[in-house]
């Protein structure tokens, strides 16, 4: 739970929170890498570039999707992690942004798989 005056603060606006949280998120964004690294690997394991241009566009789309997700969580876990959300308002904002953009263009490939 996040220490401060106010018991409904996000997690990590003010920098104070317990090590343990910030230990459990970057272990799911290290797994969440991975597991998504292990899936495209499975889709592209025997492509090469000649076949990467004559893929059906369902196979393309799906391995789009795993790419640009693969994009949201790093980034995440990056922006997070790394830089901190809460180092000024120019990381926020970049942080914001970022998950908007890789949001829609995954929800957009689902749609025109489907």
């Amino acid at each position: 739970m996040a220490t401060g005056a106010n018991p409904h603060s996000i997690l990590f606006t003010n920098g104070q929170y317990e090590p343990i949280w910030r230990t459990l998120s970057s272990s799911v964004h290290l797994i969440g890498v991975s597991v998504l690294s292990y899936c495209i690997a499975c889709r592209t394991n025997r492509l090469s570039c000649r076949d990467l241009r004559s893929l059906p566009l369902n196979r393309c789309l799906v391995l789009l999707i795993f790419i640009d997700s693969w994009l949201f969580i790093f980034s995440a876990g990056l922006l997070i992690s790394g830089v901190g959300l809460a180092f000024n308002s120019h990381s926020c904002s970049a942080g914001i942004f970022l998950c908007i953009v890789l949001y829609v263009t995954t929800k957009l490939l689902i749609y025109w798989f489907l």
